[in-house]
């Protein structure tokens, strides 16, 4: 929430100087910085997982291929 109310002031700051006009091209902009770092955010919650996965998956080939070689 911190960030965002950091990423709003910034711009309120932008159209007080009149440097931005179009409020709904600013809207847009802040909105896809907010959802693009809750999308970094919630997939990086997954990454322990993804590396016991790899992992697994390393150990599953290895057991097939030492199947395979009797």
């Amino acid at each position: 929430m911190f960030v965002e109310g950091i990423i709003f002031f910034i711009a309120a700051l932008l159209f007080q100087d009149n440097q931005v006009t179009d409020s709904r091209a600013v809207f847009t902009a802040v909105m896809s910085v907010i959802f693009a770092a809750m999308g970094v955010g919630q997939n990086t919650q997954f990454m322990p997982d993804m590396a016991k996965a790899k992992f697994a998956g390393a150990g599953i080939f290895d057991i097939l291929e030492s199947k395979g070689e009797d």
